[in-house]
């Protein structure tokens, strides 16, 4: 379901992204509360995206998602413990990345008025292929991370980082270039 970039808590989508949301919670349980098998983790999360998780991708638990069906996930990916992925904005994860543990995307923003606080800001995350995100990342809505660039541990990115770049801090900045072939 693509939702507008603002949705505001008179909407129907406002609602109805609530349904979805309490549907996939009992599954996200299920999900985190013991062990599965690689293909068993693969099964529940196409269950819980409503989308086919690549064979090749492996994901550790326990993973959080409030919405769930706005993530795409590519191959070879590998997202370690305890990332949370706040995605009623939408996620798009390239091919070959790696996800930190700790690591937290928030696509979702509220409006800054008080009278208005539930009202929220969308802004899909685009993370390219090739790219690593250290423990403890957070990417913010409405960021793309440009394809084979690194971001450091522990940090923020609030803006667009451009491919084959090392960024890092909070907020993140680029500090050098990354070569395709470096070590």
């Amino acid at each position: 379901m693509e939702f507008p970039r603002h949705l505001k808590q008179t909407d129907p989508a406002f609602n109805e992204t609530f349904k979805i949301k309490n549907a996939n919670e009992p599954l996200i349980q299920a999900f985190n509360q013991k062990p599965h098998s690689l293909a068993e983790i693969r099964a529940l999360l196409t269950q819980i995206t409503g989308k086919e998780i690549p064979a090749s991708t492996e994901i550790s638990i326990p993973f959080e998602t409030d919405f769930g069906k706005n993530i795409t996930i590519g191959k070879e990916c590998f997202i370690n413990k305890n990332a949370m992925f706040d995605d009623l904005g939408g996620i798009s994860i390239g091919d070959r990345c790696l996800i930190g543990p700790n690591a937290t995307l928030v696509t979702i923003n509220h409006v800054r008025a008080v009278n208005k606080r539930w009202d929220l800001h969308l802004g899909a995350i685009h993370i390219e292929s090739d790219v690593w995100l250290g423990a403890n990342v957070t990417v913010l809505p409405g960021v793309t991370i440009g394809k084979g660039a690194i971001i450091g541990a522990n940090s923020l990115v609030n803006k667009d980082i451009p491919p084959r770049t090392l960024a890092v801090g909070s907020p993140a900045k680029v500090i050098k270039q990354v070569e395709p072939d470096a070590d």
